[in-house]
């Protein structure tokens, strides 16, 4: 039998691990093998996976029946309970948390036992099987000796139609490998430039001169001499020194007409210039200027064409979003993806800080939000810890699902983007998202004394019935008692403290706001009150909208806008986070939409058309092109999701945010998509365009463990959505039959996927030691010919 071993192994499991959580307990160790196989699966009269754990006993004892069980994560792998288990009972204590406790006795010792059964659903993907598995016995967790995957591949998926090499192989054919001169000088590629004759020549080290106002640039452009190998030295602007080996930045006087993150770069025998009117506009002319000198680098020696080039973005507001809740990323790792945003000239760093399974800031006079909420490992209260999710495991001290950060580690962070002119917006997620906050906050309120602020955020005799997205029962604050108004209050006003102290301006803050189920609420006693009480609320609906406009009142008072996910715009009814209906109210010009759910087929793909045309400023974070958790096709061992389809760098850098379905072909499963369906859906007005203020990838963390696939499923989509984000229109978007837009979009993707193949990714080997992105796919057919995602870059 071929197995396939799970990557996500002891060398990265704490790779991710917050430097708070020190202290380990080494888990027991049981002396079984774990082996999980996905033996069939059905495409007939609805999906099915057909699969099996294989418990191999290698211990001295029998595994007595009624004393010990398996637990495991699984995202959307649920037994179908229709269909009788075979010596076995499951249970499920929380969103992708499952328990199978055996009724007989477990294999003795030397022996195996296969348990069967069926999930109702395709398991296609690897990061869709078993993640952190381990063994209860006599109520203690055990680590299991070893733990194996088998049968996702495409022998067995064949019903599902799986990518081949072959398929690969016809996907790169219209591609073509072009001569350098033919590649862009660096990607996001610039508004206007002009090579002109002759080469500019570097030798061993290179001298900056920066303007007063500019000093925090050498913070961000030294790390590159290292990289590169070249001696970089900084001295001030004022210095005379014009030889070749000079790079002077130069502030010019502010005029209406220039964006102030606009500059120029000029490369001639005299030697380097880059011209700006802000520091912003001078870092962005540095990036530019260090990505063409990796290009041209060879051994210490650089030859750089002689260019010309004036340069400014698209959107004022290019983002990317991270989320360290699902699992944890070290400060490190975040660091590196300022300066790599910085790179790519992207200026907004959305921070996902809370959610279900982990509340990852440390917040004055609220510990327990970081002693329990922080930290996964296995419990049967949740006093001490939350359960463990998306395989971290059962022990909390040793599990990249566990860390946080300290006030003075957020302050620094804070500090680090300010240099690399990035704004961080905080996201806090309330009121749905929240179970780490209400199982904090449980243990919290048992210890309240009489007379301080009460932080409850559940009602005990909630009879509600409701399962969020993420198969969740209790994980939506009641916004009916004291205790949440008290609590956000108190999280939000600590955390403009943070910014404060770093001396950097919160302008916007994200709360969130989305996924709330239907049927939150409407079995809470203290919510009924309430609402007899509260003058103008009069159902559960009116709850979300008053919670809203609370939080927006509480932080306009400190000049900060408050943003959220589509949701806080759309009306809270019975179709819950599914509904298309917006929330006129909301529309007020002054609260900021993420919309996010562009999956083809879920109805709400022009959503973020419909609020800009209704007069909402919004941020694009379209799901089908800018979700980086999706994985990059339909090769089964590509880690990543694909609820809303797949995601490569060339999705990203084929939409055009201002008309998503010039280049809509293919609906989330990659079947052709009707024309009247795309004919459908509103498009933008003019006044509508004015309100798209910007766009932002998104990187959910549910398969993200440890720094290695952080890189593997950012770089080289970042390079895709950059394009977008800073660089002017493509060609391809001027075109009105569907065949001239593909016949130009083909040709200037080519040109693209060439400059990362031949420029793009040989920098990547070198920045922070080697980034560990994703090596371009190779193609083979039927003949054994083969060809390449992105053509100059090696076959391997």
């Amino acid at each position: 039998m071929n197995k396939i071993y799970l990557l996500f192994a002891s060398a990265i499991l704490y790779s991710a691990a917050c430097s708070t959580n020190r202290n380990t307990q080494n888990l027991e160790k049981i002396q079984v093998e774990v082996e999980w196989k996905l033996d069939s699966i059905s495409v007939m009269n609805g999906n099915y996976s057909y699969a099996s754990f294989t418990i191999t006993n290698h211990s001295q004892e029998t595994l007595p029946a009624d004393n010990w069980s398996i637990h495991y994560n699984q995202i959307g792998g649920k037994p179908d309970q229709n269909i009788a288990l075979r010596d076995m009972t499951y249970t499920n204590p929380a969103g992708d948390y499952h328990v199978l406790a055996p009724t007989a006795n477990g294999p003795a010792p030397g022996e195996s036992i296969t348990y069967p059964y069926v999930i109702n659903g395709l398991v296609d993907k690897m990061s869709e099987a078993p993640k952190g598995v381990f063994i209860v016995l006599d109520n203690m967790a055990r680590q299991v000796a070893d733990f194996a995957v088998s049968g996702i591949d495409i022998q067995t998926l064949n019903k599902a139609n799986p990518l081949t090499p072959a398929m690969r192989y016809q996907e790169y054919q219209e591609l073509s490998l072009l001569d350098e001169d033919e590649l862009l000088p660096f990607i996001p590629s610039p508004k206007q430039s002009e090579f002109g004759d002759g080469l500019l020549t570097i030798e061993n080290e290179v001298t900056w001169l920066l303007p007063d106002g500019a000093e925090h640039l050498q913070n961000v452009i030294q790390p590159h001499g290292a990289w590169m190998g070249l001696d970089m030295t900084f001295a001030n602007e004022t210095t005379t020194d014009e030889s070749a080996q000079t790079i002077r930045m130069v502030l010019t006087k502010v005029t209406p007409e220039v964006q102030p993150e606009a500059y120029t770069l000029d490369i001639d025998g005299s030697g380097i210039k880059i011209s700006a009117t802000t520091s912003a506009g001078l870092m962005y002319g540095a990036q530019s200027t260090l990505q063409m000198m990796y290009a041209h680098l060879d051994n210490k020696r650089i030859e750089l064409p002689y260019i010309s080039v004036t340069d400014a973005p698209r959107f004022n507001y290019r983002g990317m979003h991270l989320d360290v809740s699902r699992n944890f990323h070290s400060i490190e790792s975040i660091k590196k993806i300022l300066d790599m945003m910085a790179f790519y000239k992207l200026n907004k760093f959305h921070f996902h800080l809370t959610d279900d399974e982990g509340w990852r800031l440390e917040i004055p006079d609220l510990p327990e939000l970081t002693l329990i909420g922080s930290r996964r490992g296995y419990t049967t209260t949740e006093r001490d810890h939350l359960y463990p999710a998306y395989g971290s495991g059962p022990d909390p001290d040793r599990s990249y699902g566990s860390g946080y950060y300290t006030t003075d580690e957020f302050i620094d962070i804070l500090r680090y983007a300010q240099d690399r002119h990035i704004e961080v917006i905080p996201e806090i997620d309330l009121p749905g998202h929240a179970r780490a906050a209400i199982k904090a906050m449980v243990v919290k309120s048992e210890t309240t004394s009489t007379g301080e602020p009460s932080y409850q955020l559940h009602d005990p005799n909630d009879r509600s019935i409701y399962n969020s997205a993420q198969g969740y029962q209790d994980n939506v604050i009641c916004l009916c008692q004291e205790g949440a108004y008290n609590f956000t209050t108190k999280v939000l006003d600590e955390l403009i403290k943070m910014y404060q102290t770093a001396k950097v301006p919160l302008r916007i803050l994200h709360i969130g706001g989305d996924e709330i189920p239907p049927g939150a609420w409407e079995g809470s006693p203290i919510c009924e009150t309430f609402l007899e009480e509260q003058d103008g609320l009069n159902e559960v609906a009116d709850l979300l909208p008053y919670f809203f406009n609370f939080v927006k009142e509480h932080v306009k008072s400190q000049g900060i806008t408050l943003a959220g996910w589509e949701e806080i715009m759309l009306a809270h009814g019975p179709d819950g986070h599914a509904t298309t209906e917006i929330n006129q109210d909301m529309i007020d010009g002054e609260t900021l939409p993420y919309v996010w759910n562009a999956v083809w087929g879920w109805g709400r793909e022009d959503m973020v058309y419909r609020l800009a045309n209704a007069g909402s400023p919004v941020i694009m974070a379209n799901s089908a092109a800018f979700y980086f958790d999706m994985s990059y096709d339909r090769d089964p061992k590509e880690i990543g999701l694909s609820w809303s389809g797949y995601a490569d760098t060339k999705t990203a850098y084929s939409l055009d945010p201002m008309d998503m379905f010039k280049t809509a072909r293919l609906d989330k499963a990659g079947n052709p998509l009707d024309a009247s369906y795309v004919a459908g859906k509103e498009r933008l007005t003019d006044q509508g365009r004015k309100n798209v203020i910007g766009i932002q990838a998104q990187l959910w963390s549910e398969t993200v463990i440890g720094s290695i696939w952080l890189d593997y499923l950012i770089y080289p989509k970042l390079l895709g959505f950059a394009e977008r984000a800073w660089g002017q229109p493509g060609p391809w978007m001027s075109k009105s039959s569907p065949a001239d837009v593909d016949e130009t979009l083909a040709q200037e993707w080519n040109k693209f996927a060439n400059t990362i193949g031949q420029r793009s990714l040989p920098m990547l080997d070198k920045i922070h030691g080697g980034l560990r992105y994703r090596k371009p796919q190779v193609g083979i057919n039927a003949a054994g010919a083969k060809n390449i995602q992105y053509p100059g870059y090696p076959m391997e």
